[in-house]
C-alpha cells in the first residue's frame, strides 16, 4: 500500500514508502523554522520524526508538550521530550494529537531565561486502505478504510469506482491507482493491478462414434475445470466415454487466479445396426449366391477367410458351412453383423 498526504501549510515532510514490506517513519522537518510557528499536517506513516530549529550561538533548553485534540496540554513523556527532535506515533483514534516544542533561551550570566520560541504540529490520523492489490477483469472487490471519504481512480478505463463504499471492479489488464480521501483532507492510495484474462482454448469440436473414448485438453490456462450439458463428470486430460451429445465448457484459471472460458461440442454418431441376407442359406458348390444388408449406407462383406468379397454376389470355392461377415457403415460409423452360408458338394 502506498499513502500519500495532503500537507496544509508550508512544511517539508518526507513521505512513507514501504521497503521490503515495512513502512520507514514520516519525517517532519522544521529546522529552517526559527520562530514560533504551528505546522498542521496528515499522518502517513505509523512513526512520525519531528526535528525542529537549533541555535549553535546561544544556549537552549527545550520541552516538548502534547495533547489530544482540543484538550490541555501536558508534559511530554517521551525520553525525547528534552530533545531538539522527538519520535512519535501516529494517532490511532479519529482525533488529532498536537505536539509543541518550547526553546528557551539562556545568555550568560543571566538568572533565567531570556526568551522562548514555540513551534506546534498538529498530526491528524493516518488513512490506511486494506484490500486486495490484484485483480481480474470483471472481478469486484471491496476496499476497506478506516474513514469514509471520496474514492477516485487515476484510471476507469482500468478499475472502476462502483460506490464510495469502497466497491471497485477491474475492467481491462493494466495498473490504477485507488485514492480516498477524508473530510480533513489526508488521503491514501494503493495501487491495484488488473491481470491479463486468459484466454483458453477447449479445442475443436468434432464427431465421433458411439462408444469411443475422447479426451479434453484445454490450453491457455493453469488449471481447468470441465462441465457437460448431460451432466457427465469430465476431467481435463483423462479420457472418458461421452453419453450423448453434448457441449463441454472449460473454464481455465491463471496463475494471477483469474479465468477464461471456452467451449467444445462433440457430437455422438450411433452405430448402425445391420441386418445381413442370402439369397440362398444353401447351395451346391459351384453355386453363387447373392448378398445383400440392410441398416446401414455402405457395406464390406468378407468370406469364411476374412477376404474381401467383391461386389454383391459371392461364389465359394469350398464345400462346407462358412460364416460370412458384413461390416456396415453410415456416417464414418461401422456396425458388423455375420450370416452363415452352407455349401454342398457335388455329388459323385
Amino acid at each position: 500500500m502506498v499513502f500519500r498526504t495532503r500537507i496544509l501549510v508550508s512544511v517539508f515532510i518526507a513521505l512513507a514508502v514501504n521497503v521490503f514490506g515495512q513502512q520507514t517513519p514520516q519525517t517532519v522537518d522544521l529546522t529552517s523554522s526559527s520562530t514560533s510557528s504551528s505546522q498542521e499536517i496528515c499522518a502517513t506513516a505509523s512513526t512520525i520524526n519531528i526535528s525542529t530549529y537549533t541555535n549553535a550561538t546561544s544556549d537552549s533548553a527545550y520541552q516538548w508538550e502534547s495533547r489530544i485534540g482540543t484538550g490541555l496540554w501536558s508534559n511530554y513523556s517521551g525520553a525525547d521530550a528534552q530533545d531538539d527532535a522527538i519520535s512519535v506515533s501516529a494517532p490511532t483514534t479519529s482525533n488529532n494529537e498536537g505536539y509543541r516544542r518550547i526553546r528557551y533561551f539562556y545568555v550568560s550570566g543571566s538568572s533565567g531565561a531570556t526568551d522562548s520560541d514555540t513551534i506546534t504540529v498538529t498530526i491528524k490520523p493516518l488513512v490506511t486502505i486494506t484490500g486486495d492489490d490484484n485483480v481480474c477483469p470483471d472481478e469486484e472487490v471491496t476496499l476497506v478504510s478506516n474513514y469514509s471519504g471520496t474514492w477516485t481512480t487515476t484510471n476507469s478505463s482500468k478499475v472502476q469506482i462502483l460506490n464510495q463504499s469502497g466497491k471497485i471492479k477491474g475492467i481491462s489488464s493494466g495498473v490504477a491507482t485507488i485514492k480516498i480521501e477524508n473530510a480533513a483532507g489526508c488521503f491514501a492510495e494503493k495501487e491495484i493491478t488488473v491481470s491479463v484474462a486468459p484466454t483458453i482454448d477447449a479445442g475443436i469440436s468434432n464427431t465421433v462414434c458411439s462408444g469411443t473414448q475422447v479426451m479434453l485438453t484445454a490450453t491457455g490456462g493453469e488449471s481447468y475445470s470441465w462441465t457437460s450439458s448431460t451432466g457427465q463428470t469430465v476431467t481435463q486430460g483423462v479420457a472418458f466415454t461421452p453419453s450423448a451429445t453434448a457441449t463441454y465448457t472449460v473454464t481455465g484459471t491463471s496463475l494471477a487466479g483469474c479465468t477464461g472460458t471456452d467451449t467444445r461440442t462433440i457430437t455422438i454418431n450411433p452405430i448402425p445396426t445391420v441386418t445381413p441376407s442370402l439369397s440362398e442359406s444353401t447351395i451346391c458348390f459351384g453355386e453363387s449366391v447373392t448378398l445383400s444388408a440392410t441398416g446401414a449406407d455402405s457395406y464390406v462383406w468378407e468370406d469364411g477367410n476374412s477376404d474381401v468379397i467383391s461386389g454383391s454376389t459371392f461364389t465359394p470355392t469350398t464345400s462346407g458351412t462358412q460364416t460370412l461377415t458384413v461390416v456396415g457403415t453410415t456416417n464414418g460409423c461401422s456396425g458388423t453383423a455375420t450370416i452363415d452360408l452352407t455349401v454342398d458338394p457335388k455329388p459323385t
